[in-house]
Formats: C-alpha cells, structure tokens, sequence
C-alpha cells in the first residue's frame, strides 16, 4: 500500500551526510489529491548541497540550499556570512537563475498529485542536512 505520510532525510540525518551524495524520492497521491511538504530542519553547504522540489511534469518549484535562520536557534556557526548571500545566484546545472529563499515556508504543496525530492551534495564543507515530513492533503 502506498503511505500517506512520511519523512525525507538526508543520508546520516542529524549526523553529517558524505559528499557526493545523491538521493531522491517520488511522492504519489490519489488522483484528486495533493502533497504537501514541511521541512522541520536544514542545514547544507550553501550553492553546493541542494534540494529541489520539483511537480510530477520535472518543473522545479523550489531549490533549498545554505542554513536559514529559523533552522538556527540552537547552533549558530561562527563561519557562515549571512549578509554575503546571493539569493539570485545563477545556478550551474539549470539555465535560468533560481531564487534560493532566505527563509523556508511553513509548508509547500503540490499543485497536483505528485512531487519529485531529489538532494545532491557537492560541497566540501558537510552539514547535518535536512528533514521534513510530507502528507497527502485533499
């Protein structure tokens, strides 16, 4: 049977995830029904570790990258420039720039049936990751 809820993880969540990996899921509901995603934790190497949401046709609806504030109330890092991003970088594998946000929605829904997860790590410098929790919705 196909569940209604869940969680996606990065590899090792809350531990440090490897570099050069690779991971993904496709979410499926009924026809007729949504998905919607909360995202409860993250922390990447920003521009190189990133998770993309994409609808179930392969066009993206959000790129998550970096640390964001809210994720930070217990372990602020020294190292990180928070006035230094640039939230309208270009990114390397897509052809139009992606907005990457400073701050995550509460939840994202999917505007129909199906929702594409996918995480890539690149970076050198690795993180705790990221969790979020998805359900179907009607």
């Amino acid at each position: 049977p196909n569940p209604t809820s869940g969680e996606f993880k990065s590899p090792n969540y809350p531990q440090v995830y490897e570099r050069y990996t690779g991971i993904g899921e496709i979410l499926e509901a009924p026809k007729g029904s949504r998905i919607e995603i909360s995202i409860k934790d993250f922390k990447t190497q920003r521009y190189e570790d990133n998770l993309y949401v994409y609808d179930g046709e392969g066009n993206i609806l959000a790129r998550y990258s970096g640390e964001y504030e809210q994720f930070n109330q217990y372990d602020k890092d020294p190292d990180y420039d928070y006035d230094d991003y640039d939230f309208n970088r270009k990114d390397k594998n897509q052809s139009k720039s992606l907005r990457v946000i400073d701050q995550i929605p509460e939840f994202l829904r999917s505007p129909k049936n199906k929702l594409i997860l996918t995480f890539t790590a690149y970076g050198n410098n690795r993180r705790r990751g990221f969790r979020l929790t998805w359900k179907h919705i009607d």
